[in-house]
């Protein structure tokens, strides 16, 4: 974590090394208070390909998203893990390597981008999961997040355009329509979807 200043130079006040990282290039998307503490919604890019292991899935940690207290700058604590089965390291030794897109590098199953519908306290987190599309999860106790709805559109076709593109491709940080209950969503391989959250996950978008 650095503190920032305008005008002056960014300072380090503390760093943490999370177990099971992926790819270093980390994006923090939000940082929210809540109970007179701050949160930082933090997610990991990609799976951690080694260079000399090549394209390897079940040699590949996948780091996917996690909420950390920094209510102290100097002492950050993680407080839960977003992820799927798919990223646990026992999973990522079975067929599913072999699904369209799982060896590649920059597309797999692993995470990208997350975010929240607004900056206090958010009850919902959004996040794209590349190969595993659009999945949503429950923050009301965020100790215990779960996940409670999912979308996904993989390419099933081979595109003329771009004939080398397979499966699913979920890139981009997932945009909110808090009044319709609704996240706007994009798969690189299959285009934008405006996805209405049903059977009772849209309430988590009410304040």
């Amino acid at each position: 974590m650095r503190s920032r200043t305008a005008g002056r130079t960014p300072r380090s006040t503390s760093s943490r090394t999370c177990p099971g990282p992926s790819t270093r290039s980390r994006r923090c998307r939000s940082r929210s208070p809540r109970n007179g503490r701050d949160y930082l919604l933090e997610v990991d890019e990609y799976a951690n390909y080694s260079l000399t292991a090549g394209a390897d899935q079940a040699k590949a940690p996948v780091g996917a998203a996690r909420i950390i207290d920094v209510t102290d700058p100097t002492q950050p604590r993680i407080v839960s893990d977003l992820r799927l089965q798919v990223h646990q390291p026992s999973a990522r030794e079975g067929a599913e390597q072999n699904d369209p897109g799982a060896n590649i590098p920059v597309q797999g199953y692993a995470g990208h981008y997350c975010s929240v519908p607004y900056q206090r306290n958010p009850k919902v987190v959004a996040c794209s999961m590349i190969l595993s599309g659009l999945r949503v999860f429950d923050i009301s106790h965020l100790a215990k997040p779960r996940e409670v709805a999912y979308f996904n559109r993989p390419l099933t076709t081979t595109r003329p355009d771009n004939p080398s593109a397979t499966g699913a491709f979920a890139m981009s940080q997932p945009a909110w329509d808090v009044k319709r209950h609704s996240i706007w969503y994009s798969d690189g391989n299959t285009g934008f979807y405006d996805v209405r959250l049903t059977n009772g996950v849209g309430r988590l978008l009410d304040r």
